[in-house]
């Protein structure tokens, strides 16, 4: 049984991996499910841990929800801030 440190370790694995998926295709804001299909071939997150991770990392600043005017899902693209903080190593 994971302890809380090995639950802490993997979610922040899992904000730092959509944080580098989404510093790759900086251009393109992607859905919750593309993210969690283009990190599949090295992680094993789920959909409920990628989107956590996208909801902490909107929280931090360092990705946006561009509106959305012809559907109700959402797509997130790293802003000026995650681009920095990804390029540090933060």
């Amino acid at each position: 049984m994971p302890t809380p440190d090995d639950l802490q370790l993997r979610r922040e694995d899992c904000r730092r991996a959509v944080r580098a998926y989404l510093y790759a295709r900086q251009a393109v804001a992607q859905s919750p499910a593309t993210i969690t299909r283009g990190l599949g071939m090295e992680h094993d997150f789920s959909l409920a841990e990628v989107t956590a991770a996208l909801r902490f990392l909107v929280d931090l600043g360092q990705l946006k929800i561009p509106e959305n005017k012809l559907g109700a899902s959402e797509h997130f693209q790293i802003n000026a801030a995650g681009i920095l903080a990804e390029e540090r190593g933060q």
